[in-house]
């Protein structure tokens, strides 16, 4: 497996375990999954443009010469 996709999954996996965390420590909060209906998004398309400049980032890094080399 290449650089890149084991770059990719582990960050996939990093996401995966962060929102785990997040809906763990709110059930121990006591939280409510209906309640996410509630959430009011302003600025919605900032997580957009953080996924894109996220996917940039990953996807021209593996051009870089130090990662190139075998």
């Amino acid at each position: 497996m290449n650089n890149f996709l084991k770059n990719a999954i582990k960050r996939i996996q990093i996401l995966i375990e962060s929102v785990a965390a997040s809906v763990a420590v709110a059930k121990l909060r006591n939280g409510k999954f209906k309640n996410i209906e509630k959430i009011d998004m302003r600025a919605w398309y900032l997580l957009i443009i953080a996924a894109f400049i996220e996917f940039v980032s990953v996807y021209f890094n593996r051009f870089h010469p130090r990662h190139s080399r075998q």
